[in-house]
């Protein structure tokens, strides 16, 4: 079955360093540790323009 792109990533936690991590397009993006407001931050902002450069390559 296909991938589907539509989804968003998912916020997940990176086991051996306690890091918040999510990938896009196949790079790994560490954004803090897991659970503070700071890496929930950086996983909208990494979304928001992930799906902005998108939206521009469409």
């Amino acid at each position: 079955m296909p991938r589907l792109f539509h989804t968003p990533p998912k916020y997940r936690r990176h086991k051996s360093t306690q890091q918040a991590i999510v990938e896009f397009g196949g790079k790994r993006i560490y954004l803090g540790p897991y659970g503070s407001a700071k890496s929930h931050e950086r996983y909208q902002q990494a979304s928001r323009s992930t799906r902005l450069s998108h939206d521009i390559d469409r």
